[in-house]
């Protein structure tokens, strides 16, 4: 992936924050609260999807809705839909809720500065579905040197052709994160990190992980998010959290003394 990249040096830390779209009316007090305590710190950049609330939007539109391979396939007349409903609803929406908290936040998609452009993955099979081609940080950077924190609803623009492309928002994240060159990649999911002996860990490694997958420790639909956050080290990103609404959960690192 290509990326921009600004020349201004910066003392703060960076962190990106991946909200899932089944957790966006799961977020309390609680959640604000500690990400007004992480801004004091960090510069922090929010991406976010919205599945439920895009395949609501579908269903009233009388659209069918599938998934292949965990990606939601997008023809055109699909993906109108898409982009309204996570760029007129949920984004705005988002950002009323940090305000309402206190926190200065702007709503941004891959349109606004071209900041996230992406390419198709495979027409025939997903339509108008992309993976991240570039990201421009320096726009975000100029947003959070402001003090703003930036909320990217996952829709980019196919650079080739200029319209709208559907992302998946965890790879979104990922890519603004590394754009970035972020310390911490946070994914706030909808369990509360990785359950052992149904306890959370709070802090391991690649290497236990991969123990923990080959004793059965961890199963199903944990694993794709941990060899995801895995890769996400493999980036250069220090620290990966999967965390719940509370932001609590499990931290990764490639070494337990990090």
């Amino acid at each position: 992936m290509n990326t921009s990249t600004s020349t201004q040096a910066t003392a703060r830390k960076r962190l990106v924050v991946k909200l899932g779209g089944s957790m966006l009316d799961e977020l309390t007090d609680i959640f604000f609260k500690k990400i007004k305590a992480w801004h004091k710190e960090y510069d922090i950049v929010i991406v976010h999807g919205g599945g439920p609330a895009i395949t609501e939007a579908l269903t009233k539109a009388n659209i069918p809705t599938k998934k292949v391979g965990g990606l939601r396939v997008t023809p055109r007349s699909a993906m109108d839909v898409v982009q309204s409903t996570l760029i007129a609803h949920v984004n705005p929406s988002l950002v009323q809720r940090f305000y309402k908290n206190g926190l200065q936040a702007i709503g941004l998609n891959g349109f606004d500065s071209y900041v996230m452009q992406a390419l198709p993955i495979d027409p025939e099979r997903y339509g108008e579905v992309g993976n991240v081609t570039v990201v421009r940080e320096e726009v975000l950077q100029a947003l959070v040197d402001a003090n703003i924190i930036p909320v990217i609803a996952s829709i980019a623009v196919d650079e080739v052709r200029g319209v709208s492309l559907n992302v998946n928002a965890d790879e979104a994240a990922r890519s603004v994160a590394e754009a970035m060159q972020a310390d911490r990649l946070m994914f706030v999911t909808d369990v509360p990190g990785i359950l052992i002996d149904e306890e959370t860990c709070e802090k391991t490694t690649p290497e236990q992980i991969e123990e923990w997958i080959t004793t059965g420790d961890i199963y199903g639909g944990m694993i794709p998010k941990v060899h995801a956050a895995v890769s996400c080290l493999e980036d250069g990103i220090t620290y990966i959290d999967i965390v719940n609404e509370a932001l609590e959960g499990t931290t990764i690192t490639q070494k337990e003394s990090e």
